[in-house]
């Protein structure tokens, strides 16, 4: 009897460890600080990783394109780092901005991460949580 609860519990232990985790998926729209430039929206959120891993890209659910152009910041030193780079077990902010003409302001989209661990792709997915404060440029 003990060995079936021991086995259980070990069992439960592996299915509740993530390796990997997204968080704080946030939308912002981001105001120009000259005329000249465009309103943009900026996603963002953190990555919690155990292991080793590649972000391979990045993806919006209402836009039909991968994007290759985002910054990673490792936390909490903010260095930033390539996005080819592998990247060690830590925290890390990711930073997309794209055009506002792209996607509507006020939609709550899924906001999908495509990272290679070890040998596996896996897909990060979460909604967006719409933030109403506008940032300046």
């Amino acid at each position: 009897m003990n060995l079936r609860i021991n086995f259980f519990l070990v069992f439960l232990s592996f299915i509740n460890c993530k390796s990997i985790d997204v968080k704080d998926i946030e939308k912002q729209l981001v105001m120009p600080g000259y005329s000249s430039e465009k309103i943009k929206l900026k996603y963002s959120c953190k990555i919690i990783s155990k292991n080793d891993f590649k972000i391979i890209s990045v993806k919006i659910d209402k836009i039909n394109k991968e994007f290759k152009d985002f910054r990673i910041i490792q936390l909490p030193e903010g260095r930033m780092k390539n996005s080819g780079d592998t990247l060690k077990p830590g925290e890390y902010y990711i930073e997309l901005n794209i055009s506002k003409n792209q996607i509507q302001k006020t939609s709550i989209d899924v906001f999908m991460i495509d990272v290679l661990l070890g040998n596996k792709r896996l897909e990060l997915k979460g909604k967006t949580l719409l933030i109403n404060d506008s940032l300046r440029r």
